[in-house]
């Protein structure tokens, strides 16, 4: 039986590009694939390996970072079709500022369950689920094994819950004059981060799930900004917010149980389970106009989600089509002085193979919505663009 034990250093397993072209010539696939799994079993998790150092220098990074530039025009596409009409702006992607709060949430990203997916912090603890996860190593032709390339491949095969840009969150809490910033699903802390760097002055996040809770206190202390911040342990439908204030409220929303960051009885997928219509009517739209009463006049709402595939009331455990958007943009349209302002694309990578590359998507920007609202504020997107970030300021 191959034993690759040697070929672990410092807790990872190491094989080179000479050593992994060796082994691939003398041992079959399925040989190969044993002994790896033989190696890692035990060894931690294949994590980013981040310094606290490096998480404040890419801190540092964020708040100097022009995030006027981000913002742009261009053809978009998106896996749905909406109701409500997109824009032709978008936000590009970007990796600055995701070191200074991945430092702080990534093993409770790698413990997310999917719905129909393995969570990777399963997929490596569990020996069964490394057979699935090593295939890469050979249909992508990977030229050598470590922490890095293991991570990738569980990336590509399983299911890793995705940062949110922090460069994105502060280039909207600029763009739209942020002062006082509700987040009701504050998950990995990365619109914290870009509060922090942003022009904004307050922000109150509410997120249930007590092992990304315990870190937000640490981001506050690692940027030393020393800004009004607030954290509220609890369910975002269960808050009282009428005593409270805001301009902004932005946030990303759990899409339907179709991610599940923990199983305490807080969370919405536990709440409301595989309907919804109750998960809408109980938990969202509640959430929604409790937050909107709380929003000053003039203010602003963004609703980052999608409709997703999910199993839903009715559809016999298979993955069905399940509309979030225009069920949720018809409440908010229900709510008032509300106006609709367009919608923003977020930038996502194309992935090979997957079905983002459609036809239809060739030359376009492939992008996820941003649904933004103001509250007795008439101007279009356009107009606010043009108010607030004119195209002359991306070059001074």
């Amino acid at each position: 039986m191959l034993n690759l034990q040697s070929f672990i250093v410092d807790g990872e397993l190491i094989i080179d590009k000479p050593h992994w072209y060796q082994l691939n010539n003398a041992h079959d696939r399925q040989e190969l694939k044993d002994a790896i799994s033989d190696a890692i079993e035990g060894l931690d998790l294949p994590l980013v390996d981040i310094t606290e150092e490096e998480a404040k220098e890419d801190f540092e990074e964020l708040v100097k970072f022009d995030t006027r530039t981000l913002l742009t025009k261009d053809s978009l596409y998106s896996k749905a079709d909406y109701k409500y009409e997109l824009s032709h702006w978008y936000i590009k992607n970007s990796v600055i500022g995701r070191k200074a709060s991945n430092y702080f949430h990534q093993f409770a990203r790698w413990k997310v369950q999917h719905a129909r997916h393995t969570s990777p912090y399963r997929s490596w603890t569990i020996k069964k689920f490394h057979q699935t996860f090593l295939n890469p190593l050979w249909t992508l032709n990977i030229p050598e094994v470590n922490n890095k390339t293991l991570r990738m491949c569980i990336q590509m095969r399983m299911y890793m819950a995705a940062q949110y840009p922090p460069a994105v969150a502060k280039s909207l809490y600029n763009l739209f004059e942020a002062k006082d910033v509700l987040d009701f699903s504050m998950g990995w802390g990365d619109r914290l981060a870009g509060f922090h760097a942003s022009n904004a002055e307050s922000y109150t996040g509410i997120d249930p799930n007590q092992e990304v809770f315990d870190n937000y206190p640490r981001q506050n202390e690692l940027y030393e900004t020393y800004k009004k911040t607030e954290f509220i342990k609890a369910p975002a439908e269960d808050v009282d917010l009428s005593k409270r204030k805001f301009d902004m409220v932005y946030t990303s929303p759990p899409y339907f149980h179709v991610e599940r960051y923990a199983d305490d009885e807080t969370q919405s997928w536990k709440r409301y389970g595989k309907d919804i219509t109750v998960w809408l009517g109980d938990f969202l739209f509640p959430t929604l106009e409790k937050c909107w009463s709380s929003l000053k006049d003039g203010g602003t709402m963004i609703i980052n989600i999608a409709d997703v595939y999910a199993d839903d009331k009715g559809s016999k455990g298979r993955a069905t089509y399940v509309e979030i958007c225009d069920p949720m943009n018809d409440f908010i349209q229900s709510l008032p002085q509300s106006k609709y302002t367009g919608c923003i694309g977020l930038q996502l990578n194309r992935r090979p193979g997957s079905n983002n590359d459609k036809p239809e998507s060739k030359g376009k920007k492939i992008i996820e919505p941003m649904w933004v609202w103001k509250k007795e504020d008439t101007r279009t997107l356009d107009q606010i663009i043009d108010d607030n970030s004119p195209l002359t300021k991306f070059f001074v």
